[in-house]
């Protein structure tokens, strides 16, 4: 069996830095759309402000853990090709 590429071996880690990333880009950009371009001028602890800022935090939270898990599956998925190849390959060997 051939080995997978160092691309795909290294991609869980990847994911992993994506979904940190991502959480926080996400979160920056509401924000920004929230304190600045919407909503400059309203009173800062609103309800309104509040809840835009908490759909700020639980979508960019909901965008991580969704790559996180693409992660975490493509992980498996390359331990488990790994673990049979090098099974298939020592079995050809007898």
């Amino acid at each position: 069996m051939n080995q997978l590429p160092d691309l795909l071996v290294r991609a869980p880690k990847i994911f992993y830095a994506l979904a940190v990333i991502v959480f926080f880009a996400t979160f920056w950009m509401s924000f920004y759309e929230v304190k600045v371009a919407q909503m400059p001028y309203g009173p800062e602890y609103s309800p309104m402000i509040r809840a835009a800022l908490l759909r700020a935090v639980l979508q960019g939270f909901s965008e991580a853990i969704w790559i996180g898990a693409n992660g975490i599956l493509f992980d498996f998925l390359v331990r488990f090709w790994n673990r049979h190849a090098a099974s298939r390959e020592s079995g050809d060997n007898q």
